[in-house]
């Protein structure tokens, strides 16, 4: 018995004598031993002083609502049994971690300038201000619009007759759209009335020339000339801002700190319910680390990354939130085994058109395989929702939505490159915005081996699914709807004959706006090169006959129904518009309808009419949808079921449910209604009554009434009250 005391004993032992160490800005002191709340550490240096202090099992907790300055520097390791954890106490709200530059505004020789004094040593950058939680733009010019480059000379000189009117930003910074999906910042060495020149070349792909690009100048002290506008000067550590009241009286965040956390060769730690903001450059840092957990997080204002990672292994970030990002909320590097899960992102590279810099994304994995990313919302990015490279990574059910905004050839996710099984399950990518080129899905330059299947893709500026070069992919069971100029967009310029072999079936490709609702094929191959890898697709136009169009490169575009398009053996089983609608039809006679919860959903098209989905099926009363699925409905005219209002009498109101012998898929055989007090009003079955029907009284002055269906589901809710003259109005 002793015996097995004592192995009970030292198996529980770690758990028994694990440690809380707490940490409070408002009555901490460093010189406690950290260990009860009332003998709490005050900073993040003494954390930071004391890693080798804290062992697998134990606990660093922040106070609550409490606000901690400086970089948190873990440097300790936990086990697979014994995590140490990072985390709060006292409370629910998280503790928030960040530094504030702060000083003494005063009034600068130039009129609405002022000018803050950094201490030493000065910071070598400060990328980001906010004044009252709004972000503001460093000084540039022009305020609005953009300059054009005239011309040309090498790779770092540039003429432009508008620089006449611009300050001289010698030792500023051009931005350079070198591409519609890249800036380049350079260091400005000279500048004239005509011309400047830069510091170092400027370089994009085989060639250099400018010509016609739109650039701005910026970061120089004479572009000050508007509210909040700002300019940090790294040598004289000088910050300077334009105000025409003293900038003292308003809450100004900028921070020199380029990290808020890092975590360097470290295992088996876990990070929650805290609050990261205010990064000159990146949030969380993670580098040659594995098993990191991180939970429940907030990270906002982060100038670069809100976590960056390389190098690293069996990371998990679930149920935390990203916003105003300046590059990219989650980017991993050479990280395998990670799991992204749960997560809300927004507004990545969005603040301001000429912030943008570098490719920005809500997600970016370089390099990474077995990665898990899945069930995140990502909403307003300057460029790509979601961007990945590597292998046998699952992308699934991902709600992402308003991408490109600022720069285009990108999209909802993006990829490219050989690889192996990758697989795109299941997401929503929804709203294009910027003009030019940008899809749902777009698989770029050479994506091999990656399976798209039963994604949502609507709303783009271009396509639903751009392939570029791509080959050996399964393009299946997917929905692309309502682009603006086609649903997808094949692209097959650097490939051989023989290696064209997507396989693209089963995809319902829809359009309501009069465009291409279907492919537009760009290659330079004959249509029977692509031969039966295209199949038993869904061509939705039912406002104009689909057109698939050929563009046999440096000829003439060429045009197909699908009835010639099967001549060349495509699509042999694909089919079209199970409807057409005549001219003058309104666009909502087609719609889709979207599950983007992770539960089911039923919608309930109409009260009395009959739909088809795209295979011609009718479909009446509920529709039950999966999670992060769709269907496409098309309203057939002249029929009607299920429930409407008969007419007006003066004894009340008559509802009526009309049943057509109509093939619905679970048509309704009995039913009955319900009174506000329980009271059934009557009961009928669509055997024996055509149009069964009731009949308010007159002294109903407000009545909700609901219809059970025979299987027990509540149909629709009615609340009938009187208007003014004391006639029953009807509302659903």
């Amino acid at each position: 018995m002793s015996k097995l005391l004592l192995f009970f004993l030292l198996l529980i032992s770690p758990f028994l004598f694990a440690k809380n160490f707490y940490v409070s800005s408002s009555n901490g002191n460093d010189s406690n031993n950290g260990l009860s709340p009332i003998l709490a550490w005050k900073t993040i240096t003494k954390v930071n002083a004391s890693m080798s202090l804290i062992l697998p099992g134990d606990s660093v907790l922040f106070k609550s609502n409490e606000i901690f300055s400086g970089t948190l520097s873990i440097t300790c390791s936990g086990t697979i049994t014994q995590k140490i954890t990072f985390g709060t106490y006292n409370g629910v709200l998280p503790a928030i971690l960040l530094q504030q530059l702060t000083g003494n505004w005063v009034p600068n020789t130039v009129a609405n300038t002022w000018v803050l004094s950094l201490q030493t040593p000065f910071p070598p950058t400060i990328n980001q201000m906010y004044i009252n939680d709004s972000f503001q733009h460093v000084g540039r010019f022009p305020n609005t619009g953009s300059l054009i480059i005239d011309s040309t000379v090498n790779r770092t000189t540039y003429l432009d007759a508008e620089l006449s009117t611009a300050p001289d930003c010698s030792g500023g910074e051009v931005l350079i759209e070198v591409a519609g999906w890249q800036r380049t910042a350079v260091e400005i060495a000279s500048q004239s009335a005509s011309a400047f020149q830069l510091s170092k070349n400027v370089y994009y792909g085989a060639g250099f020339d400018q010509k016609g690009k739109r650039y701005w100048l910026r970061k120089d002290f004479d572009t000050l000339d508007e509210q909040g506008e700002w300019y940090y000067n790294p040598v004289t550590g000088k910050l300077y801002i334009y105000s025409l009241f003293d900038p003292s009286l308003l809450k100004l965040q900028f921070s020199s700190l380029d990290k808020n956390i890092t975590i360097s060769s470290c295992n088996y730690i876990k990070l929650e319910n805290l609050s990261i903001t205010n990064s000159n450059n990146t949030g969380l840092e993670i580098n040659t680390s594995s098993n990191i957990e991180i939970d429940k997080f907030s990270i906002t204002k982060a100038a670069s990354y809100g976590i960056l990672a390389s190098n690293s292994s069996s990371l998990k970030i679930t149920n935390s939130n990203f916003d105003k990002i300046g590059v990219g909320a989650i980017k991993f590097t050479t990280s395998h085994f990670c799991s992204i899960i749960n997560n809300s992102i927004t507004n990545v590279g969005n603040l301001d058109n000429v912030e943008v810099v570098d490719s920005p994304s809500g997600i970016f994995l370089v390099t990474c395989n077995n990665a898990v990313v899945k069930e995140n919302t990502i909403d307003g990015l300057g460029m790509i929702g979601l961007w990945f490279k590597g292998n046998n990574n699952l992308i699934q059910n991902n709600i992402i939505r308003n991408y490109c905004i600022f720069l285009n050839d990108g999209g909802g996710i993006y990829t490219a490159g050989t690889s192996t099984g990758n697989q795109i399950i299941g997401n929503i990518c929804q709203y294009g915005r910027i003009g030019g080129q940008n899809f749902g899905i777009y698989l770029d330059d050479y994506s091999k081996g990656y399976t798209v299947d039963g994604n949502i893709c609507t709303d783009s500026n271009d396509a639903g699914i751009h392939l570029h070069d791509a080959t050996n992919n399964i393009i299946v069971n997917n929905i692309f709807a309502y682009s603006k100029f086609r649903q997808m967009l094949l692209q097959m310029y650097r490939t051989t004959t023989g290696s064209i072999t997507n396989t693209i079936k089963n995809n319902i490709m829809v359009s309501n706006n009069g465009l291409s609702a279907g492919y537009w094929l760009a290659t330079p191959y004959s249509p029977t090169d692509l031969g039966s890898l295209l199949d038993s697709n869904f061509y939705i136009d039912p406002f104009k006959i689909n057109k698939i169009l050929i563009d046999l490169k440096g000829a003439i575009n060429k045009q197909y129904n699908l009835n010639i398009w099967k001549a060349f053996n495509i699509d042999i089983n694909s089919k079209e518009s199970p409807l057409l609608y005549p001219s003058g039809t309104s666009s909502d006679f087609l719609k889709l309808y979207i599950n983007d919860t992770k539960i089911p959903l039923t919608f309930y098209p109409s009260k009395n009419e009959v739909f088809i989905n795209h295979k011609g099926d009718t479909v009446c009363g509920l529709v039950t949808l999966q999670p992060f699925s769709g269907i496409v409905l098309m309203k057939v005219p002249n029929q009607k079921t299920g429930i409407s209002i008969q007419n007006i009498v003066s004894g009340g109101v008559i509802f009526s449910y009309e049943n057509p012998q109509l093939p619905c898929p679970n048509p309704i055989t009995n039913f009955q209604w319900n009174f506000p007090t329980g009271t059934i009003f009557l009961n009928g079955t669509t055997a024996n009554s055509a149009n069964p029907q009731v009949i308010l009284p007159n002294n109903c002055t407000n009545c909700p009434i609901s219809l059970t269906t025979n299987n027990g589901t509540q149909y629709l809710n009615f609340q009938e009250t009187k208007n003014a003259a004391g006639i029953y109005i009807g509302g659903e």
